[in-house]
């Protein structure tokens, strides 16, 4: 039931990744275990319906020795929850298989492009299940991850880059979706050149653009940067070699290209390093071509920071993506020791100026060197393969926002209180920042009603005493790389006290419960969940998902007459089909509610129940669940009682039974009786569950009743009050 999303986790032999793979969220780290696992790596990921699939490989331990490789994959959804997860090994335990890249396949499927331990090539294609469709042996041959590339391609095939290690050519290949090979290439225009395929893209034309390296030995060493264009059947367009002198005669300039990517309007930008001064410094490299691979501008990243980079310093660019003008690249950085940075960059596509660099991490010691794709968001995320910590690999999912590596914050906790609720935050473990904290009666926070800043701790506390009783909005928010402030989503808040609500202050009896988290216990107090919809601590579930009928037992303080009780369901709503009270003169339990249990729409929702007043003090309900009617686990937040108050001589609190609401869906109206008729008129309202009026209106003298159109009400639940002469009664009801 549970997957808790958490920083780290453990890899046993399931695989429980917990990454929460979001558009605006924070790092997961792929943790090994020391049983048996190094290390562990995320290499791919792709966008699938409901979630993500992500790939990789794990590092075992075999016949007293480490080395030997495990493709995984794991569909998550969209929120981290685990789906299913998969391993792929050889039939040979001894024999290596190593993940590289991934790509969409056809139907919602993967395709993982791996190597061998002798490197050697091939692709499997995985449906939408993780299931192995084929596994295919390409001429292309990666030597290490950053020598390969693959992609899916319109057709529903995929098209995989590299060389051959053998004779230092540079090839490809492209499948269709069966496994068949449609064509191949190779390309060494010369027997005294080694050349590499790195990256590929589609081009704007249906053809290809490669980017990778071109070496040069006789008669003097030389490194270029390579770019390459093939057509949509595979046929050699063009070739375009850019700064590669020779250091023998001077000439200092060398340079790789790593990554390209392809302009909607024809043309690229491509990324890689450039050799400054010597063989062993680089620096970071970013130029656009156009559609003949003619340069339209370069970039070398930062160098008036590094003129003169330590000995073996490492300065590359390692993925660029291009997405609505901007160039994201992935830009690491390295000393020449075993410590190296990671810095997302911003770019201007038209002319290549630096809009902002954040680094990626804080900490020390570390590779991360898979910089992956653009989300449908259109914001970057970052697969880190090498991610050291006290030398084992920990894989990393890292997304970003537009505003660069700033994550939004989230909060994780809401726990109202009378004056001063608690709120718990969370930020990225990675960046140092202080939290804001707004409070405001709109949704679009156009009118602020509260305001904290400067916070540094995950929990704080609101101090909210001088707010009127009703909903409101919550958000956190941190300062960003432009100096914007980067909001996490608003979250309703609610104070209940208008509506007289009393909450549950232990929990008795109960059937079953999951434990954690999800105790029985949860139950008690005011709502700390609602109204956020799904699998969330802080509520009670039971000890199985359908395994049988549940109920809870709450006991409620200073007893008085109610005439309604507030469900707070919020996961897999609808169970509730019996309610009960007890009766303090016989001690017995009373049916007050009673209904058939059916799947509700899967959002949160306060089921208002309307009863008939009591005649005695309530001090304990009885809630029954047919949770098997309802698949999931059924889990509810807080029990809430409507308190009948009023004097009871009124016209309106003489009633007997009290009043009664009757919801007509097909007219979108409800009727309210009462069987005393009026000495005067009566005012009502119809408030929402905060106590905000919504509709109001008048009964004349005499009448035992009004009708009220609820036509403008969206669907939820809802209270009635009846006003008379100072005495008010309240009566809950549902518009479906």
């Amino acid at each position: 039931m549970k997957n808790i999303i958490v920083v780290s986790f453990i890899l046993s032999i399931a695989l429980h990744p917990c990454i929460c793979i979001s558009a605006q969220d924070y790092a997961s780290i792929f943790v090994p275990s020391s049983e048996g696992i190094r290390s562990a790596e995320f290499t791919g990921l792709v966008e699938v319906s409901g979630g993500f699939i992500a790939t990789g490989h794990i590092d075992t331990f075999y016949n007293g020795a480490f080395g030997t490789g495990r493709i995984w994959a794991a569909k998550v959804s969209t929120d981290g929850t685990v789906i299913w997860t998969r391993f792929f090994r050889d039939v040979n335990p001894s024999q290596s298989w190593w993940g590289r890249k991934a790509a969409n396949a056809d139907e919602d499927g993967v395709y993982i492009l791996g190597d061998y331990q002798a490197h050697s090539g091939f692709i499997l294609k995985l449906d939408k299940n993780g299931q192995m469709v084929w596994k295919t042996n390409t001429i292309v041959t990666p030597n290490n991850s950053w020598a390969n590339d693959l992609i899916s391609t319109p057709d529903g095939g995929c098209l995989a880059v590299g060389y051959t290690q053998s004779s230092d050519t540079a090839a490809y290949v492209k499948l269709d979706k069966n496994g068949g090979i449609l064509f191949t290439g190779k390309y060494k225009p010369e027997s005294d050149h080694s050349l590499r395929f790195c990256s590929v893209d589609k081009a704007f034309d249906g053809g290809y653009y490669i980017a990778g390296i071109q070496r040069e030995f006789i008669p003097k060493w030389k490194e270029r940067f390579l770019v390459v264009k093939i057509s949509e059947g595979g046929q050699f367009l063009w070739r375009k070699t850019l700064h590669g002198g020779s250091f023998a005669e001077g000439d200092q300039k060398q340079s790789n290209a790593y990554s390209i990517s392809a302009l909607p309007n024809g043309g690229f930008v491509a990324g890689g390093l450039v050799y400054k001064e010597n063989i062993i410094n680089q620096q970071a490299f970013l130029m656009r071509g156009d559609d003949y691979g003619d340069t339209l501008w370069t970039k070398t990243l930062f160098e008036e920071l590094y003129p003169f980079p330590g000995n073996g310093a490492d300065n590359i660019v390692d993925k660029v993506v291009v997405k609505n003008d901007i160039v994201y690249a992935e830009f690491v950085e390295s000393d020449g020791s075993s410590t190296a940075k990671n810095f997302l960059v911003s770019l201007d596509v038209l002319d290549g100026q630096v809009n902002w660099k954040q680094t990626g991490y804080k900490l020390s010691d570390q590779h991360s060197r898979n910089f992956s794709r653009v989300l449908q968001s259109g914001q970057p995320c970052f697969i880190g393969g090498e991610f050291y910590i006290d030398y084992p690999k920990h894989g990393l999912i890292l997304t970003t926002t537009s505003d660069g590596l700033w994550i939004p914050p989230t909060i994780d906790k809401f726990e109202g209180g009378v004056d001063q609720p608690e709120v718990i935050t969370h930020v990225t473990a990675h960046i140092n920042v202080k939290r804001i904290l707004q409070v405001s009666r709109d949704a679009d926070f156009s009118t602020i009603a509260y305001e904290q800043s400067d916070i540094t701790k995950d929990t704080v506390h609101l101090d909210l005493s001088s707010l009127e009783d009703g909903k409101y909005y919550l958000r956190a928010g941190i300062i960003g790389g432009l100096g914007n402030t980067i909001w996490s989503e608003g979250m309703e808040i609610f104070m209940f006290s208008t509506l007289s609500l009393r909450y549950a202050v232990q929990v008795t009896a109960y059937s079953t419960q999951y434990g954690g988290g999800w105790s029985a216990s949860e139950v008690t107090g005011p709502p700390n969940v609602y109204p956020s919809y799904g699998d969330h601590t802080g509520t009670w579930a039971s000890s199985t998902a359908d395994g049988q009928r549940e109920y809870l037992e709450c006991t409620y303080s200073n007893p008085d007459k109610i005439a309604g009780i507030v469900i707070f369901e919020t996961f897999n709503p609808g169970a509730v089909d019996t309610v009960y009270v007890r009766n303090p003169n016989s001690q017995q339990w009373e049916v007050v509610y009673s209904a058939t249990a059916y799947p509700a729409p899967a959002i949160s929702r306060a089921l208002a129940i309307t009863i008939p007043e009591t005649s005695f003090s309530v001090s304990a309900v009885r809630v029954a669940f047919n949770s098997p009617a309802v698949p999931g686990y059924n889990e509810v937040d807080a029990i809430g009682l409507v308190l009948a108050t009023g004097v009871p001589t009124s016209d309106i609190q003489k009633s007997t039974p009290g009043i009664k609401i009757s919801p007509n869906p097909a007219n979108n109206r409800i009727t309210v009786l009462w069987n005393i008729p009026l000495s005067s008129g009566c005012s009502y309202f119809v408030s929402d569950l905060n106590g905000r009026n919504l509709l109001s209106g008048d009964a004349a003298q005499g009448m035992t009743g009004c009708d009220i159109d609820i036509s403008s009400l969206p669907t939820g639940s809802y209270i009635v009050t009846l006003g008379h002469n100072g005495v008010y009664r309240a009566g809950p009801f549902i518009k479906e």
